[in-house]
């Protein structure tokens, strides 16, 4: 094994041995889902997100799931929608579920009335790409697509056992057990 695959396997091994109790993907997985987003980003991107973020802050009395805002606003915009999704009733856009063994084809038939993940993508995708959009609300569009595509690559978001997403499975991970989420409506 060359270098660089012993060090992300030092890396992974590492993240796995010293990860909190089973708060599922939580804060910690959307905000690295950011900060490598973020890594990828072209110099212009970076510039529009930061500026679009810059101006349209959080509101300072929005109560916070993951705890005090970071300094660093894509990071801070990553968990946003998991505080605003009961006010705005979105609980769907969090997750899709898709049946198993479903390997191809559209996925349109597996979003519920109220929305999915993926239909929830491409909206914000339509907001944030229009320039006559509101700022405030291209500002959202980012934070929900960073947040929102977190969730797609959480496992139990992206495949149906009629759990809502994942939401009502209790997860035992070394040794320590998360009880399902009290709401079923999000993920």
């Amino acid at each position: 094994m060359n270098r660089k695959a012993w060090f992300l396997a030092g890396a992974l091994a590492l993240l796995i041995f010293t990860a909190p109790p089973a708060n599922a993907w939580g804060c910690k997985g959307h905000q690295t889902v950011a900060l490598i987003a973020e890594k990828h980003l072209t110099p212009e991107a970076r510039q529009l997100v930061q500026k679009l973020l810059g101006d349209s802050p959080m509101d300072p009395k929005l109560r916070r799931w993951c705890g005090n805002a970071t300094t660093d606003l894509m990071v801070d915009a990553s968990t946003w929608p998991d505080d605003v999704r009961n006010e705005r009733k979105n609980g769907p856009w969090h997750y899709i579920d898709i049946p198993r063994g479903k390997h191809k084809g559209e996925l349109d038939g597996y979003c519920g009335p109220e929305g999915c993940v993926t239909r929830a993508i491409e909206e914000q995708r339509a907001i944030l790409k229009d320039k006559s959009s509101d700022s405030l609300k291209r500002a959202e569009a980012i934070r929900y697509l960073v947040h929102f595509v977190g969730d797609l690559h959480q496992p139990l978001h992206a495949i149906t056992n009629a759990d809502n997403g994942g939401n009502c499975v209790p997860v035992k991970y070394f040794r320590h057990e998360s009880p399902p989420q009290p709401s079923p409506s999000g993920a």
